[in-house]
């Protein structure tokens, strides 16, 4: 994530405002529902103590962080709400939440295997180590979430609802077919400890025939061993992606003092027509927004007139709208102009300070 990014505090209205298209976890449950009552007669007794963070999209904004405290807001029929406008990708903006949900423990350990999968995996965002980095966890705690994903689903929910704990789980990982459901079962209904799983799961290896197991123990491993190599390899072409775009080439360590005073002048520079940049953008969401609301709500009442067969009444109707709509539209232009400006100004003073370094 970058943290070098401008970040603009508005008060939007909560219509113009969406959640993300890609989130951590689902707010579906009815626990959740249950959590959110709550935290909305809390906000309702104390306020709303952090802002949700948001960024410009098409005609409004997506959330970023903040999705509880939304919903919260909604249900005490807020008008506005207050929100911190930040332009990130969509890596930086999964990433921000993740780290948030993990910072409030929020996750079950099933959600967080899935966020875990979607960020290495589905989209490719990085390796299993440079995602351990960024939430400050350890690899093995990243690759063993994602393991859980490999339990059949009946397994899978009996985790996600707590019934069984994520030590368990992992000692079933290597186990297959009816018996780990059944042995699931057992750990549930039994109370079983990691130790008694583990005795148990050596009598049936015993009561086997002892090449079949010996085979289907060497698969096992050399498949999981397959996987995390491979997971391992992901990784280090990551890391060495990462390395090679924040290397310094020799360029980070000026020896001119004036050319240190110069870059870091032009930078300041940078980042302020970048804020100014995010601001404009916030603008041109919230002036589409308006633009759609207005249309919508001129398009109803010229339904209405027509079905009243009031042509006076409609013929004005079309000259109030359209000066409003005309008003609207160059209030927009006006806006896109000025962004296009800074836009420019800000590619020539990348340049600038590119060449400065």
């Amino acid at each position: 994530m970058t943290t070098d990014t401008p970040i603009v505090e508005e008060r939007l209205p909560l219509p113009i405002i969406s959640p993300a298209q890609v989130q951590t976890r689902i707010y579906a449950s009815l626990s959740e529902e249950e959590s959110i009552k709550e935290l909305s007669l809390s906000i309702k007794k104390h306020g709303l103590l952090q802002p949700i963070i948001v960024r410009p999209i098409n005609r409004g904004f997506e959330i970023v962080a903040g999705h509880r405290r939304f919903q919260a807001c909604k249900l005490l029929r807020w008008k506005t709400i207050p929100a911190m406008v930040k332009d990130v990708s969509d890596k930086d903006a999964f990433e921000i939440q993740l780290v948030e949900n993990i910072q409030r423990r929020t996750l079950d350990p099933i959600e967080e295997a899935h966020a875990f999968k979607l960020y290495v995996r589905d989209y490719g965002w990085g390796g299993v180590t440079y995602l351990a980095e960024t939430i400050m966890k350890s690899e093995q705690y990243v690759s063993s979430r994602i393991q859980l994903l490999k339990l059949p689903q009946n397994v899978i929910d009996k985790v996600k609802s707590g019934e069984l704990k994520v030590s368990h789980a992992f000692e079933l990982l290597s186990l297959e077919g009816k018996g780990l459901e059944n042995m699931s079962d057992d750990i549930i209904y039994k109370n079983m400890s990691v130790k008694d799983i583990r005795r148990y799961k050596h009598q049936l290896a015993f009561a086997k025939d002892k090449e079949t197991v010996e085979n289907t123990a060497a698969a096992v491993e050399t498949k999981a061993k397959m996987e995390m190599e491979m997971e391992t390899g992901t990784k280090t072409v990551n890391t060495m992606y990462d390395k090679d775009n924040y290397s310094n080439d020799g360029f980070l360590f000026p020896t001119n003092s004036e050319k240190d005073h110069i870059h870091e002048h032009l930078h300041h520079k940078l980042m302020f027509l970048k804020k100014v940049q995010l601001s404009l953008k916030a603008s041109l969401s919230r002036a589409d927004s308006l633009i759609h609301e207005y249309e919508e709500s001129v398009a109803t009442e010229i339904k209405v007139t027509s079905s009243q067969s009031n042509v006076h009444l409609k013929t004005e109707m079309y000259g109030d709208s359209d000066d409003i709509s005309k008003m609207l539209m160059r209030f927009r232009l006006g806006i896109h102009s000025m962004l296009d400006e800074t836009i420019r100004s800000t590619s020539k003073l990348t340049k600038e300070e590119s060449i400065s370094k």
